[in-house]
Protein backbone atom coordinates (compact mmCIF):
# COMPACT_ATOMS: atom_id res chain seq x y z
CA UNK A 1 0.00 0.00 0.00
CA UNK A 2 2.88 2.35 0.78
CA UNK A 3 4.25 1.75 -2.73
CA UNK A 4 0.93 2.76 -4.27
CA UNK A 5 0.87 5.86 -2.04
CA UNK A 6 4.36 6.77 -3.21
CA UNK A 7 3.43 6.35 -6.87
CA UNK A 8 0.23 8.36 -6.45
CA UNK A 9 2.14 11.11 -4.63
CA UNK A 10 4.60 11.35 -7.51
CA UNK A 11 2.05 11.00 -10.31
CA UNK A 12 -0.59 13.27 -8.77
CA UNK A 13 1.37 16.29 -9.88
CA UNK A 14 2.94 14.94 -13.02
CA UNK A 15 6.38 14.65 -11.42
CA UNK A 16 7.22 18.29 -12.16
CA UNK A 17 7.92 19.59 -8.68
CA UNK A 18 11.70 19.90 -9.09
CA UNK A 19 11.06 22.00 -12.19
CA UNK A 20 8.60 24.20 -10.30
CA UNK A 21 11.22 24.87 -7.61
CA UNK A 22 13.88 25.69 -10.22
CA UNK A 23 11.77 28.07 -12.31
CA UNK A 24 10.21 29.88 -9.36
CA UNK A 25 13.68 30.54 -7.99
CA UNK A 26 14.81 31.69 -11.45
CA UNK A 27 11.81 33.90 -12.30
CA UNK A 28 10.77 35.10 -8.85
CA UNK A 29 11.25 38.74 -9.87
CA UNK A 30 9.85 38.36 -13.41
CA UNK A 31 6.08 38.36 -12.81
CA UNK A 32 5.08 37.54 -16.39
CA UNK A 33 7.38 34.51 -16.70
CA UNK A 34 6.53 33.36 -13.20
CA UNK A 35 2.82 33.49 -14.01
CA UNK A 36 3.40 31.30 -17.10
CA UNK A 37 5.23 28.68 -15.06
CA UNK A 38 2.69 28.71 -12.23
CA UNK A 39 -0.32 28.45 -14.55
CA UNK A 40 1.29 25.75 -16.69
CA UNK A 41 2.33 23.73 -13.66
CA UNK A 42 -1.15 24.03 -12.15
CA UNK A 43 -2.56 22.77 -15.48
CA UNK A 44 -0.19 19.78 -15.44
CA UNK A 45 -1.00 19.05 -11.79
CA UNK A 46 -4.75 19.28 -12.41
CA UNK A 47 -4.63 17.14 -15.56
CA UNK A 48 -2.50 14.38 -14.08
CA UNK A 49 -4.58 14.38 -10.88
CA UNK A 50 -7.75 13.82 -12.89
CA UNK A 51 -6.16 11.04 -14.96
CA UNK A 52 -4.66 9.29 -11.91
CA UNK A 53 -7.96 9.63 -10.03
CA UNK A 54 -9.92 8.09 -12.89
CA UNK A 55 -7.45 5.22 -13.24
CA UNK A 56 -7.61 4.50 -9.52
CA UNK A 57 -11.41 4.46 -9.66
CA UNK A 58 -11.46 2.21 -12.71
CA UNK A 59 -9.05 -0.31 -11.21
CA UNK A 60 -9.93 -0.01 -7.51
CA UNK A 61 -11.06 -3.63 -7.16
CA UNK A 62 -8.02 -4.99 -8.99
CA UNK A 63 -5.61 -2.81 -7.01
CA UNK A 64 -7.21 -3.97 -3.77
CA UNK A 65 -6.77 -7.62 -4.78
CA UNK A 66 -3.15 -7.07 -5.87
CA UNK A 67 -2.20 -5.23 -2.68
CA UNK A 68 -4.15 -7.06 0.00
CA UNK A 69 -5.39 -10.23 -1.62
CA UNK A 70 -9.05 -9.29 -1.44
CA UNK A 71 -11.26 -6.71 -3.10
CA UNK A 72 -12.86 -5.74 0.21
CA UNK A 73 -10.54 -2.72 0.48
CA UNK A 74 -11.60 -1.15 -2.83
CA UNK A 75 -13.30 1.69 -0.94
CA UNK A 76 -9.91 2.82 0.34
CA UNK A 77 -8.67 3.03 -3.25
CA UNK A 78 -11.71 5.18 -4.10
CA UNK A 79 -10.86 7.54 -1.23
CA UNK A 80 -7.26 7.67 -2.47
CA UNK A 81 -8.58 8.51 -5.95
CA UNK A 82 -10.57 11.42 -4.51
CA UNK A 83 -7.90 12.82 -2.21
CA UNK A 84 -4.92 12.42 -4.50
CA UNK A 85 -5.83 15.81 -5.99
CA UNK A 86 -5.11 17.30 -2.54
CA UNK A 87 -1.86 15.35 -2.41
CA UNK A 88 -0.85 16.88 -5.75
CA UNK A 89 -1.95 20.32 -4.55
CA UNK A 90 0.18 19.90 -1.43
CA UNK A 91 3.23 18.95 -3.49
CA UNK A 92 2.56 21.92 -5.77
CA UNK A 93 2.30 24.32 -2.82
CA UNK A 94 5.38 22.87 -1.11
CA UNK A 95 7.33 23.28 -4.37
CA UNK A 96 6.29 26.92 -4.52
CA UNK A 97 7.46 27.45 -0.94
CA UNK A 98 10.79 25.78 -1.79
CA UNK A 99 11.15 27.81 -4.98
CA UNK A 100 10.86 30.97 -2.90
CA UNK A 101 13.64 29.56 -0.70
CA UNK A 102 11.40 29.89 2.34
CA UNK A 103 12.95 27.21 4.56
CA UNK A 104 11.22 28.53 7.66
CA UNK A 105 7.80 28.40 5.95
CA UNK A 106 8.52 24.93 4.61
CA UNK A 107 9.41 23.76 8.11
CA UNK A 108 6.32 25.38 9.67
CA UNK A 109 3.97 23.74 7.18
CA UNK A 110 5.70 20.38 7.48
CA UNK A 111 5.69 20.38 11.28
CA UNK A 112 2.08 21.60 11.57
CA UNK A 113 0.86 19.06 9.02
CA UNK A 114 2.87 16.24 10.56
CA UNK A 115 1.71 16.93 14.12
CA UNK A 116 -1.96 17.18 13.17
CA UNK A 117 -1.59 14.28 10.73
CA UNK A 118 0.09 12.07 13.34
CA UNK A 119 -2.74 12.77 15.77
CA UNK A 120 -5.28 11.88 13.10
CA UNK A 121 -3.29 8.78 12.17
CA UNK A 122 -3.28 7.61 15.78
CA UNK A 123 -7.03 8.12 16.16
CA UNK A 124 -8.05 6.37 12.94
CA UNK A 125 -5.62 3.49 13.54
CA UNK A 126 -6.89 2.92 17.08
CA UNK A 127 -10.49 3.01 15.92
CA UNK A 128 -10.16 1.21 12.62
CA UNK A 129 -7.16 -1.11 12.81
CA UNK A 130 -5.60 -1.86 9.41
CA UNK A 131 -8.40 -0.14 7.52
CA UNK A 132 -8.05 2.92 9.75
CA UNK A 133 -4.27 2.98 9.26
CA UNK A 134 -4.75 2.87 5.49
CA UNK A 135 -7.20 5.77 5.66
CA UNK A 136 -4.72 7.62 7.86
CA UNK A 137 -1.92 7.16 5.34
CA UNK A 138 -4.16 8.66 2.69
CA UNK A 139 -5.49 11.51 4.80
CA UNK A 140 -2.16 12.64 6.30
CA UNK A 141 -0.72 14.19 3.11
CA UNK A 142 -4.17 15.41 2.07
CA UNK A 143 -4.52 17.17 5.41
CA UNK A 144 -1.12 18.77 4.98
CA UNK A 145 -2.42 20.40 1.79
CA UNK A 146 -4.70 22.58 3.92
CA UNK A 147 -1.64 24.00 5.68
CA UNK A 148 0.53 24.38 2.56
CA UNK A 149 -2.17 25.95 0.37
CA UNK A 150 -3.16 28.37 3.12
CA UNK A 151 0.48 29.32 3.60
CA UNK A 152 1.22 30.08 -0.08
CA UNK A 153 -1.87 32.27 -0.38
CA UNK A 154 -1.18 34.11 2.89
CA UNK A 155 2.41 34.79 1.82
CA UNK A 156 1.09 35.94 -1.58
CA UNK A 157 3.30 33.40 -3.35
CA UNK A 158 0.11 32.47 -5.18
CA UNK A 159 -2.86 34.52 -6.26
CA UNK A 160 -5.91 33.34 -8.12
CA UNK A 161 -4.76 34.92 -11.40
CA UNK A 162 -1.35 33.16 -11.16
CA UNK A 163 -2.80 29.73 -10.45
CA UNK A 164 -5.47 29.68 -13.17
CA UNK A 165 -4.60 26.57 -15.22
CA UNK A 166 -3.31 27.46 -18.66
CA UNK A 167 -1.25 25.60 -21.22
CA UNK A 168 1.91 27.39 -22.40
CA UNK A 169 3.57 24.91 -24.75
CA UNK A 170 7.18 26.09 -24.32
CA UNK A 171 6.88 26.29 -20.54
CA UNK A 172 5.08 22.95 -20.30
CA UNK A 173 7.79 21.21 -22.31
CA UNK A 174 10.44 22.60 -19.93
CA UNK A 175 8.51 21.36 -16.90
CA UNK A 176 7.98 17.90 -18.34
Amino acid sequence: FMSVMGMVTLLAGGGIFTGIIKYIAEFRENTNELKKYLSSSSMITLTTSVVVGLLLCLFAHKISVLLIGTDSYYDIIYVLALVQFLIGANNYAMSIISGHQDAQGYAKVTVAGSVVGAGLMYIVTMRGGLRGAMYGLILMPALMSLFSITYVFRRKYLTVDKIAPHFHSQVTSKLL
